[in-house]
Parts: structure tokens; C-alpha cells; sequence
């Protein structure tokens, strides 16, 4: 999910009355199958059941009797096809000092993504459903950290990006976060919106899933998981997040592929953001969805033949 960050800020003011979310400067693996776990009671637009936590809770005791829990950060990557970017990301996250898990969740991919992630001794959990919520949660729910960061598959993690992580969650008044974001492209229209989301991080303290965000294991099943939903549930997500404490932006920044800018076209996939993120601020998630979208542009394109008749 994109969006233009200036949508966001024109269209909500900070609450006062909220806390402020502040800004912080500063194995070769068997593929484990979806069917293993016993989901089927989730609703589609829901979260995480606690009852399906507390079977992977027992189904996973035996391997984090032997990691240290509390140190330990899990990082979850999505991935259908991501074999172009994924090894990047995956170095990245190799290179860091602090104790970690790679948690790749493959929804059926056709090209090199999986041994990409074997060879990185990534743990493969494959996924039955190609949305990019329900991997995420899938992910989750297998994860041995008390910490979790979800990582989007072209997303590169700057130096010591685990430690920044482990060093903010030290204060228990915040709840998670996420880091600043810049794209890999000279674009200048890129670089503006990189900069109106580093304003909204500090003045509204929304995260999107290209920053990288974070969150406690503890807070995320509270919280009931990201709603499954086929955008904007990274935004949705980081909104109640702030509710359970203060969110912080960490720095440097992860780098961001600008492929979907590139492909569709930089001023008109900004601009489409714009209109998705104001839509959605406007009528909530239902406005936003795969089906709800195409069914306003088939009646846009309707309206159009008519009026040219």
C-alpha cells in the first residue's frame, strides 16, 4: 500500500488530547504449510483469534525454550515473487549485530524467492492466501521474538537497525513504530513525499509498511493482528497501535524500492495515493478495498460513455 502523505495532512489534525507520538533521531528449513494451523474460525476482515496464538504457543514451545525470548527480534517478510529484490532485503537484515529470526511467509511463488530465503537460513512458512495482512499475521503467529518487524520485501534496513529497535522499546510507554523512509530513486516528487511522511510521522505518528514497523509480540496479539484486508491495513494498524502508547520514528532511514512509482508512472501513482488515502480517511477501510475501488471506477468509466453519447 502507497500513499501521499500530504492527503493525511490535510485532512486530520492532530488530537491533543492523544499522546504524543514523539520522533526518535538519534536454517535450510522445511517449508511449513498454512493448513498446519487451525485458522479457520478468523474472519476475513478480522485480526488474530487469541485461540489460534495460544495452539502456535504450544506447537512452538519447543523451539523458544532455547532462544532467548526477550532479546530475541523476529523479522517477518511477506513475499509472492520477490526474488528481483528479496536478497537485498535479506542481506540487510544478516547484517545486523542483534539477535534475530527471519521469518519468510511465501504465498505460492513460481520464481527463486524460496531458495533466496533458504540461502539467507531464513524459516519458509508458505501461505495459502496472496495478501499481504494474512502473511503478516500468519508470520506472526509463528514468530519466537518478543519483538516483531515487519519487513516488506524491497526494503532495505540501514546499520544497527535492530539495536535502534531494542534500544526504544526499552521505555515501556511506547508501544512500537517505525523508521523514516526514503525511496531508491532521484525522483523529486519521490524525495517530497519521503519528506511530508517524515512530518506526518512526527506530528501524527502514522506508519506505513514500507518504514518498517515494530511492535511488541505482546501489543500486536492484543491488538488482534492486521485486519486482513487488501490495503491500507499497515495504516489501519498503526493508527490503534498509537492508541496502546507513544510511537517513535527511528533513524536512518530503510530504503524503499520505487518500482511501483517507475512502473505505473511517479506523478500518477502519487497522485492515485492521493486519492486512495483521502478515500480512506473519508469512508474507512470498506472504501478502500479491491472490490469497492473498481467498482467506483467502472461507474466513473460509465458516466464517462454516457456523457460522451
Amino acid at each position: 500500500m502507497e500513499e501521499l502523505d500530504g492527503a493525511v495532512l490535510a485532512l486530520v489534525r492532530h488530537d491533543p488530547s492523544k499522546s504524543d507520538p514523539g520522533s526518535v533521531i538519534d536454517r535450510d528449513r522445511d517449508v511449513l504449510p498454512a493448513s498446519a494451523l487451525d485458522l479457520t474460525s478468523q474472519p476475513r476482515a478480522g485480526g488474530i483469534r487469541a485461540s489460534a496464538f495460544a495452539h502456535i504457543q504450544m506447537s512452538s514451545v519447543n523451539q523458544k525454550e532455547t532462544m532467548e525470548e526477550s532479546a530475541l527480534i523476529s523479522v517477518i517478510i511477506p513475499a509472492v515473487n520477490e526474488a528481483e529484490t528479496l536478497g537485498a532485503t535479506l542481506t540487510s537484515v544478516r547484517a545486523q549485530t542483534a539477535p534475530c529470526e527471519i521469518i519468510v511467509v511465501d504465498a505460492q511463488s513460481t520464481d527463486e524467492t524460496l531458495a533466496l530465503a533458504k540461502g539467507a537460513d531464513a524459516r519458509v512458512i508458505s501461505s495459502l492466501r496472496r495478501q499481504r495482512a494474512a502473511q503478516l499475521n500468519l508470520g506472526a503467529q509463528h514468530a519466537c521474538g518478543e519483538t516483531l518487524l515487519f519487513l516488506h520485501a524491497d526494503t532495505i534496513l540501514p546499520t544497527h537497525a535492530l539495536d535502534h529497535i531494542a534500544g526504544a522499546l526499552q521505555d515501556r510507554s511506547v508501544s512500537g513504530g517505525a523508521f523514516t523512509r526514503r525511496y531508491a530513486s532521484p525522483s523529486l516528487l519521490l524525495r517530497a513525499t519521503c519528506r511530508l511522511a517524515h512530518l506526518r510521522n512526527r506530528t501524527i505518528g502514522w506508519h506505513l509498511g514500507d518504514q518498517a514497523m515494530f511492535v511488541r509480540k505482546s501489543t500486536f496479539f492484543q491488538l488482534g493482528g492486521f485486519r486482513e484486508v487488501d490495503s491500507f491495513e499497515d495504516l489501519d494498524f498503526s493508527r490503534r497501535l498509537g492508541r496502546f502508547g507513544r510511537l517513535v520514528t527511528l533513524s536512518p532511514a530503510v530504503t524503499s524500492s520505487a518500482r511501483r512509482f517507475t512502473e505505473a508512472g511517479t506523478a500518477r501513482r502519487t497522485w492515485r495515493d492521493l486519492a486512495l488515502t483521502a478515500r480512506y480517511l473519508i469512508g474507512g477501510l470498506d472504501a478502500v478495498q479491491t472490490g469497492a475501488v473498481a467498482k467506483t471506477a467502472h461507474m466513473y468509466e460509465v458516466r464517462e460513455s454516457v456523457r460522451h453519447l
